[in-house]
């Protein structure tokens, strides 16, 4: 199997490139010249992208793989005017382009990754902020390829992730850096949910679907723990498992405007899939 990866230098992307390589699948990058390519795996190509439209197509032309994955995204959690253009190229215009190059090289099996916080409101069909919505208007024009271009994709909707080698500063390794130092925290009174999956999980969700797509398998599909866990309890599974308290001022600072207090839990379950990693396993994990 030949994949074409965006996004390979990200968090998931890290892992899942590694995981991919074992089964001893080829694997391709789409970076760009200021990607930390350090980051891949030494076996992954990197093909290094100069932002013209004309070189994508060559790109995927000589890639020529059988599914491209798609994971690369530019999130932000809140923004002003200045943030739009990047949430923008990064979320729309730059994955339309993959599209279109791929038309054009004869590819046409995608795996988009989108994100629950686009399922909020009383249809489950808002988004929550300008981020999800720019994943919602790629979701109208990934379906628009898949019906004028008879595209094979699959949607894979995620929630909150956590694992080894994350440096993107959320939650729970937020807490657990706490424990370890004695850090006081200040936060908001900790009543939000959070819907945590491991990345090893994640990444076997994406392979997964790998499968279920060259069966002719598509849909969009939710990749869910299952179990929901509040911010208040999470803190007291890190402080079990690190045997140490925490200094939490609960309430120190409000909850953010829009809030997400019980994450999205409807959706289709990848089929095949379940997730193998508890949280309590999880966390062991990542002291380890």
């Amino acid at each position: 199997m030949k994949i074409l990866l965006t996004g390979g230098t990200g968090f998931i992307g890290y892992h899942l490139q590694r995981k991919l390589v074992a089964l001893g699948w080829e694997v391709d990058a789409l970076v760009r010249p200021t990607s930390d390519c350090n980051r891949l795996d030494p076996v992954v190509t990197p093909r290094v992208w100069n932002g013209h439209s004309g070189s994508l197509c060559d790109l995927l032309k000589q890639s020529n793989p059988d599914i491209v994955f798609h994971l690369a995204t530019h999130f932000l959690a809140r923004h002003d005017m200045d943030d739009i253009p990047a949430l923008v190229r990064s979320n729309i215009e730059f994955p339309s382009l993959v599209l279109e190059a791929m038309r054009v090289a004869g590819c046409s099996r995608f795996i988009n990754t989108s994100t629950a916080w686009v399922h909020v409101g009383p249809l489950a069909n808002e988004a929550t902020s300008f981020y999800a919505a720019t994943k919602q208007a790629f979701d109208q024009i990934l379906r628009f390829y898949q019906t004028a271009y008879q595209f094979q994709a699959t949607t894979l909707t995620l929630c909150d992730t956590y694992g080894k080698a994350d440096w993107r500063g959320k939650v729970l390794s937020l807490l657990i850096s706490a424990a370890l130092s004695g850090q006081k925290l200040e936060m908001s009174p900790g009543e939000q949910c959070l819907d945590l999956v491991h990345v090893d999980d994640v990444s076997e969700g994406f392979i997964q679907a790998a499968r279920l797509l060259q069966n002719g398998v598509t849909g969009t599909f939710s990749i869910t723990s299952g179990r929901l866990i509040s911010l208040k309890n999470l803190a007291q599974k890190v402080e079990q498992a690190t045997r140490r308290k925490l200094m939490i001022d609960w309430g120190g600072r409000p909850y953010r405007a829009g809030e997400i207090m019980l994450p999205w839990q409807g959706g289709v379950p990848l089929p095949g899939w379940t997730p193998m990693i508890d949280l309590d396993h999880g966390i062991k994990g990542l002291l380890s």
